[in-house]
């Protein structure tokens, strides 16, 4: 019990190794992200309030380049955290594999033979399933939640007869993700 323990650990240390350096950069591109993302609704609020009642078509075009170059910068900084996670995914490949095939083929060729085919390439098949919690959606998303429990403290503070509406979207939200995750696992297990 205690090798398998030993086992986990040194994972769990060779993905930090792996994924911490980069954790970091990609918290304060997603502060940016997330900041941007509130130029849209600012956006919307300046051109009811000053294009709109007042008629002011020049405050209007200052308003498209600006909001045209937050898109621009929202898109490179969506682009670098893409790339940033790529990396850290073929840094889980590459690492993580290396140990698994070394592991592997310092085995007993007695371990080897008493297991089925189909073993040893789920094993493999498993590290991909690792390189995408680490370097995929799932990372993203846990880096973005301070920023929609900000953005729901920004409603409440702002507006908060609807601070309502968006908590109970949000539990409708997490809702949905737990069954989704349910019933993705559930298929998971009968597709094995």
């Amino acid at each position: 019990m205690s090798d398998r323990k030993d086992r986990s650990t040194s994972c769990v240390r060779l993905l930090l190794g792996i994924v911490g350096p980069a954790l970091p950069g990609l918290l304060m591109m997603s502060l940016f992200i997330n900041l941007l993302a509130l130029a849209a609704p600012i956006f919307v609020m300046q051109v009811y309030d000053r294009v709109i009642f007042h008629a002011g078509l020049t405050t209007l075009q200052a308003l498209l380049l600006g909001i045209g170059a937050v898109i621009v910068f929202d898109f490179i900084l969506r682009q670098a955290r893409s790339r940033v996670l790529q990396r850290v995914a073929l840094a889980v490949d590459v690492d993580l594999g290396r140990a698994l095939f070394a592991k592997v083929a310092g085995l007993p060729l007695q371990v080897l033979e008493s297991r089925p085919g189909h073993f040893w390439q789920f094993l493999f098949r498993d590290l991909e399933t690792v390189r995408n919690t680490v370097a995929g959606a799932a990372i993203v998303a846990l880096v973005d939640l301070p920023f929609i429990i900000l953005f729901l403290g920004l409603v409440i503070w702002l507006a908060p007869p609807l601070a309502w509406v968006f908590a109970l979207v949000a539990v409708a939200f997490i809702l949905l993700g737990l069954w989704n995750g349910l019933s993705v696992g559930r298929a998971s297990r009968l597709e094995r």
